[in-house]
């Protein structure tokens, strides 16, 4: 609308027809805000019984005249006079109304633009064909002479009722003889109107992908969600939509009961606009799926898009009937074992959605060889690891790990009691060609070694804690086997665990090496050199943890300095040569950032603005 305009100020029409608060306010509020010719005049035309039209008011900084119109739509005669029937008899009345109130409707739209004398409009519509009105307004525009307009549609077309096609399709064709362009705010959602057939061959179809108003430091959310519900910083995940059927509650409460069976604490918040009877089956929904889960179904917030930041996830929920495409399709454990994930993100990827591998675990850039990684950086456009760099394949990009900038620091000076054993486990038969059950036999042998080196008094103060699955090995009878007095750590977190000892013992290196390190707890690292080939920069960071004390690589040599540092660990632990080179290898491999949620968006923006 701006490509070809000179420097005369104009007056700009935006139409919509709605009945829900949500996006579409926040949609206008950015356009009126964001205009980029502060000459022109600008005019919003809706309907008077929309909703949302005071927060579209209270949130434009810019001047803009409001026309609320009282000008019948079909949704509003059939709640209107048709309200004693059931919801779903009065849907089947509102395509006879859309007909029947076509002629006037069209006759006052045309007297209202007289009056309004715009010089451009921007008719913004939901999906399509959507509000009737909307797509009379294109119509009523070019009968009174207006110039070209554009008509914007937010989701995706459906094709015309077999009922109806005869009506749909004559007003298709008036409206492509009315429009200057179509505009879909993503390509799936403008490509979908070549589902109508009057609209098929059109060449003006186009898309524009919708912009957001950056957010400043300075803005504060219209509510503390946290300190309203009472759950001070207990993890929050936060879905903003409207209560409508298609956002997808069902998919959303299956998968929340399955997260509060593992996180109890986790809670989720809905803001939306919503009638009575969807907040009513929403509600209905979360009672049977979900009922023990910490579940708030709250109103909608003016200005919810600040409360953002508020929360450890923002949830999108809906699985169909969006018209914003996946861009990016980022995962960390799911390449290998959830088919209906690769199934979805091959189907994306051939779309044009670009995959993202995170890195998953400390194995990745420490040994020479782990299939899944060699396999994720194959298949993805972007690999990010958590810190190091590949030397041979050039979509590695060293970043941060989410999972470990978590983890607070251990306060300095702070000590613990006794000494924490951390093992791992693998299959007893091999499942990929990564697994080493005869190399894990000579690993439970140095477990044994290790314990029958350290002195009876230091054994007196061992916690073992196990992996989780045994896979056969009977690991906690061999334990009690070879030191009836070794106690198991209790069922706790492992940074709960980490808290508690005084000095850490870890003999693999998995995530939770980095886990310790990064938590900067006294730790001592047991490796068996024959069995490990690491990467050169990992052989590395060994050498250097060994020279400082960290790494050994025999068990005799581990639990005789165990037993030297661990009645003053802290001194040992936090002296400038051990905190060096943690840091060293902390920052190559286990690098840390105060704001996940910005590098996250900075790396996928850098990816996006790159050519495929």
């Amino acid at each position: 609308m701006t490509a070809h305009r000179d420097a005369k100020a104009m007056k700009i029409l935006f139409f919509v027809e709605n009945n829900h608060c949500g996006g579409m306010d926040s949609f206008f509020a950015n356009v009126i805000n964001h205009w980029p010719h502060p000459e022109d005049e600008l005019c919003l035309v809706c309907n008077e019984d929309h909703p949302g039209l005071p927060n579209i008011r209270s949130a434009t900084v810019r001047r803009c005249e409001f026309v609320a119109h009282d000008i019948p739509l079909n949704w509003s005669v059939a709640d209107r006079w048709l309200g004693f029937l059931p919801a779903p008899l009065r849907r089947l009345f509102r395509p006879l109304l859309r007909v029947g109130l076509f002629p006037y409707q069209l006759h006052r739209l045309r007297k209202l633009f007289r009056e309004l004398r715009g010089d451009r409009l921007l008719v913004v519509n939901g999906a399509y064909p959507g509000g009737e009105s909307c797509r009379l307004a294109n119509i009523a525009w070019q009968q009174t002479g207006g110039a070209p307009a554009v008509h914007n549609i937010h989701n995706f077309a459906v094709p015309p009722r077999p009922l109806l096609a005869l009506y749909e399709n004559w007003i298709d064709r008036r409206l492509e003889a009315s429009v200057h362009a179509y505009i879909g705010v993503s390509r799936c959602c403008a490509e979908s109107l070549r589902l109508r057939p009057a609209l098929a061959d059109s060449v003006k179809i186009r898309h524009v992908y919708n912009g957001v108003a950056a957010p400043r430091d300075d803005e504060r959310a219209p509510v503390d969600l946290r300190a309203r519900l009472g759950i001070g910083d207990a993890p929050l995940c936060l879905m903003l939509a409207t209560y409508e059927p298609r956002k997808g509650h069902t998919f959303l409460f299956e998968a929340f009961r399955r997260v509060h069976e593992l996180f109890s604490q986790a809670h989720l918040v809905i803001c939306g606009d919503g009638t009575e009877a969807e907040r009513a089956e929403v509600e209905r929904l979360r009672a049977r799926l979900a009922p023990n889960a910490n579940i708030h179904l709250l109103e909608f917030i003016p200005g919810g898009s600040k409360l953002i930041r508020q929360a450890d996830m923002l949830i999108v929920a809906s699985q169909e009937w969006e018209s914003f495409g996946l861009t990016v399709i980022a995962s960390a454990g799911s390449w290998h074992h959830n088919d209906l994930f690769k199934h979805y993100a091959a189907r994306a990827a051939d779309g044009g959605s670009r995959l993202v591998a995170l890195q998953h675990g400390g194995t990745y850039g420490v040994h020479d060889y782990v299939p899944h990684y060699h396999h994720e950086k194959k298949i993805a456009e972007l690999f990010l690891s958590w810190g190091w760099k590949s030397r041979d394949c050039a979509n590695v990009r060293p970043f941060v790990s989410s999972k470990l900038s978590r983890l607070p620091a251990r306060p300095l000076g702070e000590a613990g009691e006794g000494i924490l054993y951390i093992g791992t486990a693998e299959p007893r038969y091999s499942t990929y060609l990564q697994t080493r059950p005869h190399q894990y036999s000579r690993y439970l042998e140095w477990q044994r070694r290790f314990l029958g080196a350290l002195p009876v008094a230091r054994q007196q103060e061992l916690l073992v804690r196990l992996y989780p699955v045994d896979f056969g090995w009977n690991l906690e009878k061999r334990w009690r086997e070879w030191a009836p007095s070794v106690r198991k750590d209790p069922g706790r977190s492992l940074h709960e665990s980490f808290h508690a000892a005084r000095i850490v013992v870890i003999d693999a290196l998995t995530t939770t090496w980095l886990e310790a390190l990064s938590f900067n707890t006294p730790t001592v690292i047991l490796l068996n050199r024959e069995d490990l080939v690491l990467r050169p920069d990992a052989a590395l960071a060994v050498k250097r943890m060994a020279a400082a004390g960290i790494a050994h690589s025999t068990p005799e040599s581990a639990a005789a300095h165990v037993d030297a540092v661990c009645s003053d660990a802290a001194s040992w632990w936090y002296s400038p040569t051990v905190q060096e080179a943690r840091e060293a290898v902390c920052e190559v491999f286990a690098r840390k950032t105060d704001d996940p949620v910005r590098d996250f968006s900075r790396a996928f923006k850098e990816l996006l603005d790159e050519t495929p």
